[in-house]
């Protein structure tokens, strides 16, 4: 009894067991199935997003940035709206340039005036303020080139210079060249995926789980039909083995078929599907184990991969190809950091003039910084406390002007004889030194004495007056009469007479077109010049016209300059004030509407970690839920096998002792035994 209890459980275990690995192949199938849809699924939402784009993560789409890029491209045709709303304004905002020139050249021609050898340095003389007054100028011109007017002019200059007509033209080949690497990209990944995507391999795919699901069932369910004949077998054992029977009557116990018969179609089948357990399991094992190693290359896919293996895939890469096949691989298909913001324009690389750079690197340094810079630059002014916006109130303007003013009027008084020169010319006019030495005979040009810096200036009163002859004249008051034919000293101090007396400087002017004279400083009520670009060049400079003066005329010259450096500069700040807005808002805002937004978005838009998601998925999809499953159900198969064996073990042995009492009794009590009673009929072998 205990041994046909035993035998029971478990039969009734290996059923249990059946049931539990039938279950779990279920689930398994159920997983094979969910990887085929995951995986048909993420290849169809990544071909779709490669070509349309998506939302979320964000992806341009490789047809959207073509189209883009070729809008961009029409938008800067010659008789687009865009460019002739860009030249109105580049046309209307020209004054900034010629204002600021102005201010610059007005500076400029002082500055070349006080440099000027005749001017700086006349014959046996030096000026005392030419160089402080020149670098006053070189100053005020650096504030200039700071100020707000240049900020201005420099961003409507780049402006200009980015947009002309043969840069246009180069940018539209620019965004033509920049959709190739894209294109390419794009036709690459799209025939890697054409074959999951496309409906009869698709079709196949699910007939292909759909038949593997029928498997499922048939062993599994022959296996459970092998178990109830079993437990049947295994009952009747139990409870009915003999059956009471009234021969010739006599009471007797008969030996019953139905144990061995269900225990015999219980081992039969069982080993049957045994068999078949072990092959199929044995095959999904074998073929799990290629596609298990070529799963973890998939997952362990890297740039580096590529190069140790690109003569065995057939991958005809090198140079840029290469570099940036194993970039998009590294920073954007299987990333070792999912994190880490990716895009396709710092990877993608163009040659241009025979230099290779990232999509992003070439279109910002060829449009967006070089528009860009000079525009932040400007607001920057703008923004900057105590930037310089109103240049003719700037404190250097005024403390030049306050200089000219001052000194420039006064010029006589600041040239002062130079001993090394004066002596040189002295000594060249065939004379000799002074008796008393070169004391007293450094004086300026002027009669009276004169206060600079808190030093007296000599003039020539003083020195004509220790002179008894002087063979020549002088306006001044104290001039000798007499010829110069008694004192020693008297031709020496007649050289240096006549030298003063027969200076000459320069006064350079502007010119017209005709020659003559051309005054552009000519201003109205409020300090603004009227007509300042009446004879400015085409590239908004002014032609010089030479011209010699005396130190009288040179004096009214400079003294001009302080009001013709306040016309400038109001002029300037003028135009700055009524231009300003036209420039930094208008001329900025139609950049970034028409050109800059849309640029910096499609490169933006080409965030390529998304394609991390997608491999991702489909990694799942293929190897841990698809070769994973048919992994795992190849071992389910194998413990039903095992399961089937033991089963096969346990009926066979059922059906052995039962077969025998059967066969037992039938030789000895059937008929015709000799030695039995006849109440079995028949042999049964089975």
């Amino acid at each position: 009894m205990i041994c046909k209890v035993i035998g029971i459980i478990v039969v009734l275990g290996i059923g249990a067991g059946l049931v539990f690995c039938w279950m779990f192949s279920a689930a398994t199938y159920e997983d094979i199935s969910d990887g085929k849809q995951r995986l048909g699924c993420t290849a169809a939402k990544l071909t779709k997003a490669l070509v349309e784009g998506q939302d979320s993560p964000s992806f341009i789409g490789m047809t959207p940035m073509t189209d883009r890029f070729s809008g961009l491209s029409s938008v800067l045709d010659d008789d687009s709206t865009f460019v002739a709303e860009f030249n109105g304004i580049i046309d209307n905002t020209q004054e900034i340039d010629r204002a600021f020139e102005f201010a610059k050249e007005t500076l400029s021609l002082l500055q070349e005036m006080m440099a000027n050898s005749d001017n700086a340095l006349p014959d046996g003389h030096t000026c005392l303020i030419c160089t402080d007054l020149s670098d006053q100028l070189d100053s005020v011109i650096s504030t200039m080139d700071d100020s707000l007017a240049s900020a201005l002019s420099n961003a409507r200059a780049e402006a200009k210079s980015a947009l002309d007509g043969d840069k246009r033209e180069d940018l539209r080949k620019l965004l033509t060249d920049s959709t190739a690497p894209v294109t390419d990209l794009n036709e690459l990944l799209v025939d890697a995926l054409d074959p999951l995507v496309d409906g009869d391999t698709w079709d196949e795919m699910v007939n292909a789980v759909d038949q593997g699901r029928m498997s499922m069932y048939a062993l599994p369910g022959l296996g459970i039909v092998a178990t109830l004949f079993g437990c049947l077998g295994c009952f009747a054992f139990l409870l009915r083995e003999k059956r009471p029977i009234n021969y010739d009557g006599q009471s007797y116990e008969q030996t019953q078929a139905l144990p061995h018969r269900c225990s015999c179609c219980s081992w039969c089948c069982g080993f049957l599907v045994a068999a078949l357990c072990f092959f199929v399991g044995g095959l999904l094992q074998i073929l799990g184990v290629p596609l298990g190693v070529a799963c973890l290359t998939l997952d362990d896919f890297s740039g580096s991969v590529i190069e140790t293996t690109k003569s065995a895939l057939e991958l005809d890469l090198d140079g840029d190809e290469l570099t940036m096949m194993k970039d998009i691989v590294d920073q954007c298909l299987n990333p070792p950091d999912y994190t880490v913001e990716a895009n396709f324009a710092d990877i993608l690389k163009i040659t241009s003039d025979g230099t290779s750079q990232t999509m992003r690197a070439l279109i910002e340094n060829d449009l967006k910084v070089a528009i860009d810079t000079p525009f932040d630059e400007l607001q920057a002014k703008i923004d900057e406390e105590g930037a310089t916006t109103e240049l003719a109130e700037d404190a250097g303007v005024k403390a030049l002007r306050n200089f000219v003013y001052d000194f420039g009027g006064n010029i006589s008084g600041l040239i002062m004889t130079d001993e090394s020169s004066m002596a040189t010319l002295i000594v060249a006019a065939g004379e000799t030194a002074p008796s008393s030495g070169w004391v007293g005979y450094f004086t300026t040009l002027r009669c009276a004495d004169y206060a600079f810096e808190d030093e007296i200036l000599p003039g020539n009163d003083g020195f004509l007056a220790t002179l008894t002859q002087l063979d020549t004249t002088s306006d001044c008051a104290s001039t000798p009469t007499n010829t110069c034919d008694a004192e020693a000293d008297c031709w020496a101090s007649t050289t240096v007479m006549e030298t003063k007396e027969q200076l000459v400087f320069r006064c350079d002017k502007f010119a017209d077109s005709l020659g003559g004279e051309c005054d552009v400083w000519a201003s109205d009520a409020n300090g603004v010049a009227i007509d300042y670009s009446a004879c400015m060049g085409t590239d908004n400079t002014y032609t010089r016209m030479e011209d010699t003066c005396t130190i009288a005329q040179f004096e009214e010259y400079l003294a001009k300059f302080d009001e013709r450096i306040d016309v400038a500069f109001k002029t300037l700040d003028n135009i700055t004030n009524a231009i300003r807005t036209t420039i930094n808002d208008d001329l900025r805002a139609l950049l970034d509407d028409q050109v800059l937004d849309e640029v910096t978005d499609i490169l933006d838009g080409l965030s390529c970690n998304f394609l991390g998601e997608y491999y991702k998925n489909i990694i799942w999809g293929a190897c841990y839920e698809g070769v994973g499953g048919i992994s795992y159900l190849g071992f389910l198969y194998v413990i039903m096998g095992a399961i089937m064996c033991l089963l096969t073990i346990v009926t066979y042995a059922l059906w052995r002792r039962s077969i025998d009492n059967y066969n037992w009794e039938q030789d000895n009590w059937g008929a015709g035994s000799g030695a039995g009673t006849g109440y079995y009929d028949t042999n049964d072998t089975n």
